[in-house]
C-alpha cells in the first residue's frame, strides 16, 4: 500500500508512505531508522519526504523516532490507513538538514484502489 501526496509542479513539499501489507502489522510501532526485513527488499513501513531542495527518508541513519501503524486494510470495502509519526527524518543528501515530522493521517480510499 502506497499513499503519495505531492505537488505535480514540484513547487511545494510532498510525502509518501509505504506499508507492505504482508509484512506490517496493525498496531506496530516502527523505530527509525527503518530497516529491511527479509525476504522483502524494502522496509515493512517507510516514509519519504520531498522538501524543496532536500529529500528525506525514514531509513536514513540520521532518522530517529517512531511511525505507528494503528490500522490498515485493503479489501472489497476499500483501502484504509491510519498512522501517526513522531520522528526526525534524515536527509538522503550528504550534509543535508534533517526534518521533524509529527502528526497523524487517516484515510479511506475506494475499492478500486486495492490491488
Amino acid at each position: 500500500m502506497r499513499i503519495v501526496f505531492y505537488d505535480p509542479a514540484q513547487s511545494k513539499p510532498g510525502w509518501d508512505i509505504v506499508v507492505l501489507l504482508d509484512r506490517a502489522q496493525a498496531g506496530a510501532v516502527i523505530n527509525l531508522p527503518t530497516v529491511v526485513v527479509p525476504p522483502s527488499k524494502v522496509p515493512a513501513v517507510n516514509m519519504f519526504v520531498a522538501d524543496l531542495g532536500n529529500d528525506l527518508n525514514s531509513d536514513d541513519n540520521d532518522s530517529a523516532g517512531t511511525i505507528t501503524v494503528h490500522s490498515f486494510s485493503c479489501d472489497a470495502r476499500g483501502m484504509q490507513l491510519y498512522f501517526s509519526v513522531d520522528a526526525t527524518l534524515g536527509s538522503e543528501f550528504a550534509g543535508g538538514a534533517t526534518m521533524d515530522v509529527h502528526g497523524a493521517f487517516r484515510a479511506t480510499f475506494p475499492p478500486a484502489a486495492c490491488p
